[in-house]
């Protein structure tokens, strides 16, 4: 999956002469990493990789689904302690020049520890918790999609050089509930959708009994 990342990375740079913003949220935030950690164009290509909820150093979700012997692939590599991860994290968890902006939720009920979030980097490298700005504020997985203070962390990594600066955000994004556009029906209708399908999808797809093995670029890194 992180290999169409790429491609689509670099085939609009090369179409465009501008380098991207890339926004990811869950897993997606491990596939943009991956591309940044393995592929030199796509991070010449990038100028910010923004991600929503993503488990970057494994979670517990993963971990029972692994122990249990039978899981899916996907989840495999978001235990904690997988080859995958040991590979993702390797040599530098932000490579090159890419502005890396890290927006969770403390009260994500699926990236648990929220603390798996953050990542290690250089002043170009922002972490943040919604609740470091608006303390108390109930985000779920999905609801980080639709959320006003996440809106507004985008928007400014996007408007700014270099990452989000959380003091740069009002205060006043708090009393707000969504981004602008959808309603909360919109939003409702949303998240079930994405939960269903993936529901769907799992009990479409058979687990596996290992981690599936790593590329051999990403072999000797796992």
């Amino acid at each position: 999956a992180s290999e169409y990342v790429v491609y689509a990375v670099e085939h609009i740079y090369a179409q465009t002469g501008r380098r991207l913003t890339v926004i990811t949220h869950s897993q997606g935030g491990m596939e943009g990493r991956w591309a940044m950690r393995w592929w030199s164009g796509a991070r010449a290509a990038t100028d910010d990789l923004i991600d929503l909820a993503s488990p970057n150093h494994g979670i517990y979700a993963a971990d029972l689904c692994a122990d249990s012997g039978n899981c899916w692939p996907a989840v495999w590599q978001m235990a904690q302690g997988s080859h995958f991860l040991h590979a993702l994290n390797s040599v530098s968890e932000t490579p090159g020049q890419v502005s890396d902006t890290q927006i969770y939720s403390q009260t994500d009920e699926l990236v648990e520890p929220s603390t798996t979030a953050p990542l290690t980097g250089t002043a170009s490298t922002t972490n943040v918790a919604i609740q470091s700005i608006c303390p108390g504020r109930p985000v779920h997985h999905a609801g980080l999609l639709a959320d006003a203070v996440v809106w507004a962390l985008v928007l400014d990594a996007m408007t700014h050089p270099g990452p989000a600066d959380p003091a740069r955000i009002s205060p006043l994004v708090c009393v707000q509930t969504t981004m602008p556009g959808p309603t909360p029906l919109d939003v409702l209708t949303g998240n079930v959708l994405l939960y269903s399908r993936a529901a769907e999808a799992f009990a479409q797809h058979p687990g596996v009994r290992q981690e599936p093995q790593l590329a051999p670029y990403a072999a000797p890194y796992g």
